[in-house]
This record gives C-alpha cells, sequence and structure tokens, in this order.
C-alpha cells in the first residue's frame, strides 16, 4: 500500500518515466505494490474484441497466451471487460469477488481461480471506436478485496497513468511522421501504416502519386483500381501488421500490380516493421515503398510473371532483352534455337503490349 506522499510521487513518476521510456514494467509492479495487490495490468482491447496489447509484467508469457487463448478480451467471457464498456473513463470499480461470475463465465473464472486473481480495482482509461485501454490491479485471495485505502490510492493514481498512455499514444504516432520524412529525404514513394493497416503519414511524393497513379486511398487503406491485385496488396499490408507469425517468413513482400494496357506496372514493396516489446499499438508497423531499386534477375523475372502472366523462360528471355542482350546471344547462352527465341519474343512483345525491344527495355525499367 501507499506509505507517504512521496511514495505516491515516485509511482506517478514512474509512468512518466514509462511513457518516454516505452518500458511499463516497473511502473506497473509499483502500481501494485502501492495498491496492495499483486498485479498490475494495462491492456487495449480492440473492438473485434481483440488483445491489442497486454502488458502485466509479473504474469507469465504463457499465462498471457492463454488469457487470448480463453477469449480474455470478450466481453461475453469477461466480466471485467464487461463491466468495462458500460462505464466512463477514470470511474474505477472494484470487485468483491470475481469469481462469483463464474457460473455465467466458467473459462474465465476457471483461469482467475487456477492464477489467484479473483479480485482487483479496475478503470478505463481510453475508450472509443478503436477499443479501450483499461488499468487493473489485480488481488490474491489471501490479499482479498481492496480496502478503502488500497481504493482511493488506486483512483487517484489512475489520472496519472491515463496522462502517460496518452503521451506514449502521440510519441509512437509521432513515429510515422518521422519514417515518412526519412523516406522523403531518400526521395521515395513511401506510406506509413498503423496496426489497422492505417495510413498514417505519408511521403509528398506519395501524396503526389495519389492523385496522378494507379494507388488510392480508401478509407484510411491503400488500394488500386484492379480488383484482385488491389486485394493482393490489402493483405500483404494486413500480414505485415501483424509482424512475422511463422519462421522464415521474411520482413518484405513485392507486389506487382497490373498496368493499364499502355503504363508499367507498379511495383510495391510492403515491409513489416519492428514492435517495440512495450508499445501500446499506435506506433507504425508497416511500411509500402512503390518502385523500390535494385532488384536482382530472379526477383524482375518473377515480377514479371506476375505482372504479364509471363511463363519463367519468357520472363528469363525479356530480363536478358532489358539487359541489353541480344536474341542470338540469349538463345546461345541458353542451349536454344534462334526460331525458339524469336517465338517467345513475340509472345512477350503481345503480353507486354510492345512492339519493338526498345519498347520492352523501357517497360521493364520500372522493375529495377
Amino acid at each position: 500500500m501507499l506509505r507517504s506522499d512521496d511514495h505516491w510521487l515516485e509511482i506517478s513518476d514512474l509512468f512518466g518515466a514509462a511513457a518516454l521510456s516505452g518500458d511499463w514494467a516497473e511502473a506497473l509492479n509499483g502500481l501494485a505494490d502501492g495498491c496492495g495487490g499483486a498485479h498490475g495490468q494495462l491492456i487495449g482491447v480492440g473492438p473485434s474484441p481483440s488483445i491489442q496489447f497486454n502488458l502485466s509484467p509479473r504474469l507469465a508469457a504463457d499465462d498471457l497466451d492463454e488469457f487470448v487463448a480463453i477469449g480474455g478480451a470478450d466481453p461475453v467471457t469477461n466480466p471485467r471487460v464487461r463491466m468495462g464498456l458500460r462505464l466512463p473513463v477514470l470511474e474505477a470499480w472494484h470487485e468483491v469477488d470475481c469469481l462469483d461470475a463464474a457460473e455465467a463465465s466458467p473459462a474465465y473464472g476457471d483461469f482467475c481461480r487456477r492464477h489467484d486473481i479473483p479480485y482487483g480495482s479496475q478503470v478505463n482509461l481510453a475508450h472509443d471506436a478503436s477499443g479501450l485501454v483499461g488499468l487493473a490491479v489485480l488481488r490474491t485471495r489471501v490479499q482479498g478485496a481492496p480496502e478503502a485505502a488500497d481504493r482511493r490510492a488506486f483512483e487517484a493514481l489512475a489520472p496519472h497513468v491515463r496522462a502517460a498512455v496518452k503521451l506514449q499514444q502521440a510519441l509512437e504516432g509521432r513515429g510515422a511522421q518521422l519514417l515518412a520524412g526519412a523516406m522523403e529525404g531518400l526521395g521515395r514513394i513511401a506510406f506509413v501504416c498503423d496496426r489497422h493497416g492505417l495510413v498514417q503519414a505519408m511521403t509528398p511524393s506519395a501524396e503526389q502519386a495519389l492523385h496522378t497513379g494507379p494507388l488510392k486511398l480508401r478509407r484510411g487503406r491503400l488500394g488500386v483500381a484492379n480488383p484482385a491485385a488491389s486485394h493482393r496488396l490489402e493483405v500483404a499490408i494486413d500480414r505485415a501488421s501483424q509482424g512475422a507469425t511463422s519462421p522464415g517468413q521474411g520482413p518484405t513482400v513485392t507486389l506487382a500490380t497490373p498496368g493499364d494496357g499502355i503504363g508499367a506496372p507498379t511495383i510495391i514493396d510492403v515491409v513489416a516493421l519492428p514492435a517495440a516489446p512495450y508499445a501500446l499499438g499506435f506506433e507504425p508497423r508497416v511500411l509500402v515503398v512503390v518502385q523500390g531499386a535494385g532488384r536482382s534477375q530472379s526477383e524482375i523475372e518473377q515480377l514479371l510473371q506476375s505482372a504479364y502472366g509471363l511463363t519463367a523462360a519468357e520472363a528469363h528471355v525479356a530480363a536478358c532483352l532489358g539487359n541489353g542482350d541480344s536474341p542470338e546471344g540469349i538463345a546461345m547462352a541458353r542451349q536454344v534455337s534462334a526460331g525458339t527465341i524469336r517465338t517467345q519474343l513475340r509472345s512477350i512483345y503481345q503480353k507486354l503490349d510492345v512492339n519493338r525491344q526498345l519498347e520492352l527495355a523501357a517497360r521493364l525499367a520500372a522493375f529495377r
């Protein structure tokens, strides 16, 4: 429990430091101790409902995973979330015993019983269309329900925790602007997206591209005119926003969206950005860069197959022609007849809607 006014100020300062450093463990542990509890918890629940973040440093990672698995963010399952959705911001509530809800929510009641967190104090720090941010101090059965002094301590500290949360949200949001500024310095067409795949910042050249190019912004999400290509782009951004989800999954996905029959296709790199361990989910998560440079020949050939439907052999021939190789030289290198290369060349011209090798070279420049 709180020992003095200085102890109260010490805990408040810990949260101010947490917002700047991004490490909330010491502050949440200090809150739990100051309010006579076992665990401090800061949780973000999305509108789905889904867990956006769940910071509870004294609970093991496996316990937090189990909390997600039982649907801990669902108000149907979790009576604490259900209560939080009903109350306004900064109106705290203190449970007598959440195990009373076990009959209606057996999975959550069993979780509380096994992890010995039957009691607690809770409050909403933020609640809007994107979800809610909740603060809790969870207590063991031995500690019992919070007494008056512990309730007052929790309610007095909650506004300071809310201020720290709002500060970190602002700093994380600023990260998107800083990243866009860095990409502008490199002369790139780039968009920065958050964990929901919504564009939070863009370079000036990207803003111009929305007016002149195939990329469009619809309800905050990037898309293109071609429905199939737009779906592939949306899926790539959504996957990148979740970070690596399988072993060996690379941070970058490259897409080629079809041109309009005259212009070259748009080449897009979708890059998953690393998530900070104590981020609240407002930091940039995805970088989308248009027409990246420095691709290998194998990458160019894969993009040609994706954008124009070329076969693997046709893509190789086209890439070689784009490098300035002659049809005769390509035939010799591939150990095929010149007639075979001419047949493939006619198919390439038809699929790319060009008539000469110079036009083909100009069309391939977009892939490099």
